[in-house]
């Protein structure tokens, strides 16, 4: 072939070798190897980077804390005993006071004793505690058993019934109180009265059964705890104000009823969505539910992920509930904090992997070309084998691809040898497929005559006078050139009775096919001294079986029908009953005579008989027919083809067959056709 048309043909073949050759493969191979290993070198270390760092961030935000928690309960503790003593002087006043009016109650009543009056001292006394002085904080009254006002030192509510109030714990204050100091002579209790809270010292007086009640009013000692709540809140939002955990972390407070007790600053503020501070009180509660997050117990660090005004971003929580005053202490640290050491890291290491594979490449690249260049020059010899000239008896192989095997005495001499080898043995191959290509085109010219052969044992129409009495219509397809079945149909010497054969010889192909015309010739022969179908079947059955050394058999069914009378008589060997069509439908025409012809010599065979009447069809098929499949593998069937012949008529053997034949089609239609098909009808006229 001339340089000149060989060049673009090769520069499209180097093209194509560059971009898919060995060398391009192992090149990808190294550096994917490579990548792979610099990936999962980089994830290791990001990984444990940031794990150490979760860790020291963790203890961290506990301390943090733990510390926070501690000052707020110091905070605690004193306000708690600034409000214990608050209260324990008031308590110590109102019992003050109580002394004073007990004393003189008792010396009214002392005085009284004498002259058995008790009505003029309860208003001795009565009169004395109606005139105390008026005091906005403080009050005196007494009720009696059926908790009525009796005195006070407020005169409108003299006779008010108090049975409706409820001290602080929502219990009846009148008759819990009442009970109280009887049995302990007093009682403390608070209570709302005029939409203020208000304390009492209830003692009960036993002369009267009357429960005399000192209070003073609670706004007082509110007002002084709530300013006091005031600067612990102040105290806890400087010291949680100045925590910075990591580079950007941030502490602060909530309480149960959803405002900020220490409130973090206002860009950290817009991360406190609804939905985040929902779900960090939900979980604090659930936590508290479960015994957790007690006093002093703080859960572990929790991720929550939630909408920022930048977008989505990662933030480890970590939260401990103060229970005295129902604050949520929360300490917050972005996930960025944790990735940026981790990703400085990851970048240093980048810088190492790319030196180590540009360098790993360089090197490489040389090594491949040496082990690829034989290799190409192998595969240019390979691409151009199917050019060369294999009817030429001199075989001429490239220099430079001969002394390969010489060369290299590794792997690469090894595929030069098989390719040498390869090219002798494919010269041989085709030489030899050549010859079996000529041989098998004079196989299939002599299958073609075959069928043809085949088709041409078929029978001719009938007569013209006997077709007056009888439509007869018949079809044969077989599954490969030539096939296994049979039919034939010819009047006989009388030139009034009708020899109607259907029949299928065992296998296919070119056996079954000579085995179909010895049992055609022999039928036909046989009925010429011959007409009853018993009798001519077991004269077939005998012949066969003298010399069949393949043992094979053939399934017939042979009748004669009187052209002129409608009279019909059958015999079956081992055939598929035919069906009978009349007015009334299709069926199958019952009985078997014995067995297919072939299987063994000396068979009887029964006769059976039917008479047609006008317009009547005799319907015979052969197995191709009801076991057609369909691409799903499912058959033609019985009750299908009785369907159809019920559903193509009675009167008209074409018609019938036609119908028939449609419907197979499109029933198989994509399927292979795995046996030979074939129908015969006979219409009585």
């Amino acid at each position: 072939m001339p340089h000149d048309r060989q060049c673009p043909h090769l520069s499209y073949f180097d093209l194509a070798m560059m971009i898919h050759s060995l060398r391009s493969k192992i090149l990808l191979l190294l550096t994917s190897t490579l990548l792979v290993i610099a990936v999962f070198i980089v994830l290791i270390s990001r990984h444990e980077v940031t794990k150490a760092l979760s860790e020291t961030e963790r203890h961290a935000m506990e301390n943090a804390l733990t510390l926070a928690e501690r000052n707020l309960k110091a905070s605690w503790d004193s306000w708690l005993d600034d409000k214990i003593l608050l209260v324990r002087n008031e308590r110590a006043r109102l019992m003050e006071t109580g002394e004073l009016i007990f004393s003189v109650l008792y010396d009214d009543n002392r005085r009284a004793t004498g002259d058995n009056d008790t009505g003029w001292e309860q208003r001795l006394g009565a009169d004395w505690i109606n005139r105390l002085p008026a005091d906005p904080l403080r009050h005196v009254f007494a009720y009696d058993a059926q908790f009525k006002i009796r005195v006070s030192s407020r005169p409108g509510w003299v006779g008010q019934d108090i049975s409706g109030l409820r001290d602080f714990k929502g219990q009846p204050l009148a008759q819990s109180m009442y009970d109280e100091s009887r049995r302990f002579k007093y009682g403390f209790a608070v209570y709302p009265y005029t939409a203020r809270m208000h304390y009492g010292y209830f003692v009960y007086f036993k002369n009267w059964d009357w429960v005399v009640v000192i209070a003073v009013d609670g706004q007082g000692i509110t007002e002084q705890i709530a300013s006091q709540n005031i600067r612990m809140e102040a105290e806890l939002q400087e010291s949680l104000g100045t925590v910075r955990l990591a580079r950007s972390g941030f502490m602060f407070a909530i309480a149960d009823d959803g405002h900020f007790v220490a409130s973090p600053s206002g860009d950290h503020r817009k991360l406190m969505d609804a939905a985040f501070l929902e779900r960090l009180r939900a979980r604090s509660a659930s936590d508290r539910h479960d015994g957790a997050g007690g006093d002093s117990d703080f859960d572990t660090a929790t991720r929550f992920r939630f909408d920022t005004q930048a977008g989505k971003e990662l933030w480890h929580v970590g939260y401990a509930y103060f229970k005295p005053l129902g604050w949520t202490l929360a300490a917050m640290v972005p996930n960025r904090d944790l990735l940026l050491p981790a990703q400085d890291l990851i970048e240093r290491q980048l810088i190492v992997f790319a030196v180590i594979l540009f360098c790993a490449w360089v090197g490489a690249f040389f090594v491949i070309a040496r082990i690829v260049a034989p290799l190409s020059l192998l595969a240019r010899f390979a691409h151009r084998l199917p050019e060369q000239d294999w009817t030429a008896e001199e075989n001429k192989v490239p220099a430079p691809i001969a002394i390969l095997p010489e060369r290299f005495h590794d792997e690469i001499g090894q595929l030069a040898s098989a390719f040498l080898f390869m090219n002798d043995k494919l010269r041989e191959n085709i030489t030899q497929l050549m010859q079996e290509t000529t041989r098998r085109g004079r196989i299939e010219s002599e299958l073609s005559i075959a069928h043809d052969i085949q088709f041409g044992l078929l029978p001719f129409p009938i007569e013209t006078e006997a077709r007056k009495y009888v439509n007869i219509a018949a079809s044969m397809t077989p599954s490969k050139e030539v096939g296994g079945d049979l039919y034939d149909y010819f009047l006989l010497a009388d030139k009034k009775t009708l020899c109607c054969v259907i029949g299928d010889v065992s296998g296919k192909g070119v056996p079954a096919a000579l085995f179909m015309a010895i049992t055609r010739t022999l039928v036909r022969s046989t009925s010429e001294v011959e007409t009853d179908p018993g009798r001519l079947l077991a004269a077939v059955n005998n012949r066969i079986s003298e010399n069949n050394p393949n043992l094979m058999f053939v399934t017939l069914l042979v009748g004669m029908l009187n052209i002129e009378t409608g009279e019909f008589i059958w015999a079956n060997a081992g055939h598929p009953p035919p069906f009978f069509i009349s007015r009334d439908g299709a069926e199958l025409l019952p009985g078997r005579s014995g067995p297919a012809c072939g299987v063994m010599e000396n068979i009887s065979y029964r006769t059976f008989a039917h008479r047609f009447s006008a317009g009547e069809t005799l319907f015979g098929y052969t197995d191709g027919v009801t076991e057609a499949f369909d691409t799903a593998g499912a058959q033609y069937g019985e009750a299908r083809l009785k369907a159809e012949l019920i559903h193509g008529g009675y009167h008209d053997a074409e018609t019938t067959l036609s119908h028939v034949e449609n419907d197979i089609k499109t029933f198989t239609v994509g399927a292979e056709q795995s046996d030979d098909i074939t129908m015969l009808a006979v219409c009585f006229l």
